[in-house]
């Protein structure tokens, strides 16, 4: 997560941006939201993509790497190590 500068998804760090913003009063997509939803799916990816079918089965449904890395911090001594980054 470190080398991807992806740490502040899973702690809180980096809450999304608006969804949509108002320009010349008119609503449009809002371009930092794509990008950090890009970067909470790569992310959230790595999450899941790292843990084991019982942990997995925990996560599935998160929308956020931080919602995910939670359950792990949570979770953690139940299904292994306490989660790092």
């Amino acid at each position: 997560m470190e080398s991807q500068e992806l740490v502040q998804f899973i702690d809180g760090s980096s809450p999304p941006p608006p969804e949509v913003i108002i320009k010349d009063s008119k609503s449009e997509s809002n371009p930092k939201f794509a990008v950090w939803k890009r970067s909470n799916r790569l992310a959230l990816s790595w999450i899941k993509a790292t843990v084991s079918e019982p942990v997995l089965g925990q996560t599935i449904s998160c929308k956020s790497a931080y919602a995910a890395w939670q359950i792990l911090k949570k979770g953690g001594g139940r299904h292994g190590a306490t989660p790092t980054v």
